[in-house]
């Protein structure tokens, strides 16, 4: 417990009782403020627990090109910068409006690391056949697009996990799934802003397409090296 924080808080007004004894905050065990006003609190990212191996991050990272990653443990919707750069390549910036704000929010990895996010970009999205846009914050790691619980039930998401079915905004969605298994959404009209590739993007995420563990790896590591990694953006502000 912080107490230090606390002393500054004794004309505070208590949290309520509860079963007797004084609620609590479930990040800092405060007495004067709840969780949702916690000065110490971060946004948890539960997705990169097993994404350990740099390589293993990288091969993630190309895997959820132009879609994103269902993780109901995520709390806030998060990307990396490399996933964002290559999300980025395949927009016309002539017709595409991105808007961003400089941003320092918390999270915490599953390896106990806390990274705070640099911007906040708000992205023009395609999901199924309604457009719509997704914000999210940025940080400096090797993730993709990570849609957060929040985010999900904004977009009234339905998850059929005995059939392996996604729907959201009322309507059913193409789902494929990362060599982790993790569901993996098509944010991006595929019919529009598509560059040339070696390998498509169908055959970047569709995983159970019957190739060998090392043959996926093959071909994402190609679209890494040869089509997906762009230069690095002038500023990060995409103003």
């Amino acid at each position: 417990m912080n107490r230090s924080f606390d002393q500054r808080n004794t004309q505070s007004k208590l949290n309520p009782t509860i079963n007797g004894s004084i609620s609590r905050c479930r990040c800092c065990d405060s007495k004067y403020h709840w969780f949702r006003d916690c000065p110490h609190k971060t946004y948890d990212v539960k997705l990169t627990e097993e994404q350990t191996d740099t390589s293993e991050t990288k091969y993630f990272v190309a895997e959820a090109f132009n879609a994103a990653v269902v993780d109901t443990a995520c709390t806030k919707t998060v990307c990396g910068t490399k996933w964002l750069h290559q999300f980025l390549d395949t927009f016309d910036s002539a017709n595409e409006e991105i808007k961003c704000k400089e941003s320092n929010t918390p999270f915490k990895f599953g390896d106990g690391k806390t990274v705070h996010s640099y911007q906040s970009v708000k992205l023009p999205a395609t999901i199924g056949s309604l457009k719509c846009y997704i914000e999210t914050e940025v940080v400096d790691c090797e993730i993709p697009l990570l849609l957060s619980k929040d985010s999900l039930k904004r977009a009234q998401t339905v998850l059929d996990l005995h059939n392996d079915k996604v729907t959201m905004f009322g309507k059913p969605v193409d789902v494929h799934f990362t060599s982790n298994g993790h569901y993996c959404i098509n944010i991006k009209d595929r019919r529009t802003g598509q560059t040339d590739s070696v390998v498509s993007e169908e055959e970047i995420l569709k995983v159970d397409s019957g190739f060998s563990k090392k043959r996926k790896k093959e071909i994402l590591y190609q679209n890494c090296i040869n089509n997906l990694v762009m230069p690095h953006l002038k500023s990060c502000y995409l103003y």
